[in-house]
């Protein structure tokens, strides 16, 4: 999806008679403000913590592929409820996809885990970006009486390496982090981490499996996504709705995208005149929750057979 978002109007329109493309959406595209929700500039999308961008040029793309894989339900979630978006086949694969060499890594340092002393450190990662929660994940540590080591300006090998020598891992982000690849690679070299239900991964139910369950679950994405393209591969195209049929049209791709501008401006100016009472408190809470709450539309739901696959779940890492 990142390739697409500097995509001709040719191409999107060439894409959309096609209909042979699979989407692979990693982050939330179809929002102007690409999910960062307290820090954009209108009201629902800051208060109540979902996007209603009006995003038509990205609706014919999604509604004319044979599907879509996502990375987490909670990223699905907000797809799910923006009221000018329409769901078509999808697939949540669970987690990011990791390397092998990431893999190898974890394997090296749970056999040093077992000989070393046990360290005590905990670390949080600075962002000037305020939905990455740094100075709450901060204050968070300082009520305990905790000085913890702060991540900044590191490469991300050394982010790996210090995570390693860490004990624990804070991340209290202040919005939407679709999947949270840093959860997973501070789990997986042995932190304790400690994150909200802003972060997609927490909200997975391998999560909360073992850790050597939970790792056999990650080192199968990759087989799980490839299994999803080739199911999707052996669709067929679905019939083109009428209200679709535009989309063949690169000229009506490019009047949608400009649309799609004008609609983010006029957000900013008629909420001026909403109550801030309508996006704060429990309305901001329960339209938070149900975005969260979304099904999968998918004939055999792998995540659900997870736990049939594996074992019992049992309850592991911190959620605050």
């Amino acid at each position: 999806m990142s390739n697409l978002t500097t995509a001709s109007d040719e191409l999107l329109a060439g894409l959309c008679r096609q209909q042979r493309h699979i989407m692979f959406e990693h982050d939330v595209r179809i929002c102007y403000y690409r999910g960062n929700f307290p820090g954009s500039a209108d009201k629902v999308h800051r208060f109540a913590q979902r996007c209603v961008c009006a995003a038509r040029h990205w609706r014919c793309l999604f509604r004319s592929a044979l599907g879509t894989i996502y990375l987490t339900h909670r990223q699905l979630g907000v797809y799910a409820a923006n009221p000018f978006f329409e769901l078509g086949p999808s697939i949540v694969l669970g987690s990011s996809l990791m390397s092998r060499r990431f893999f190898q890594r974890a394997a090296q340092q749970r056999a040093r885990a077992h000989a070393a002393a046990p360290s005590e450190q905990t670390v949080v990662v600075w962002s000037k970006n305020e939905i990455k929660g740094f100075a709450r994940s901060k204050a968070y540590c300082e009520a305990r009486g905790i000085l913890p080591l702060v991540i900044r300006a590191m490469p991300h090998a050394d982010v790996l390496d210090t995570l390693a020598q860490s004990h624990r891992l804070v991340y209290l982000p202040n919005g939407l982090e679709p999947a949270g690849r840093l959860l997973v690679e501070a789990r997986m070299l042995g932190c304790e981490v400690i994150s909200n239900d802003h972060s997609g991964v927490c909200g997975e139910s391998w999560w909360h499996l073992p850790n050597e369950m939970a790792l056999r679950v990650l080192q199968d994405a990759p087989h799980r996504f490839w299994r999803s393209v080739a199911r999707f591969a052996s669709q067929r195209p679905a019939a083109t709705a009428p209200h679709l049929a535009g989309c063949y049209d690169a000229r009506y791709i490019k009047k949608q995208r400009a649309r799609f501008a004008k609609h983010v401006e006029r957000l900013a100016s008629w909420q001026e005149y909403l109550p801030n009472a309508l996006f704060r408190g429990s309305r901001a809470v329960v339209a938070r929750r149900s975005a969260a709450r979304v099904v999968s539309n998918t004939d055999t739901d792998e995540a659900a057979s997870w736990g049939r696959e594996l074992g019992p779940q049992q309850a592991t890492g911190v959620v605050a």
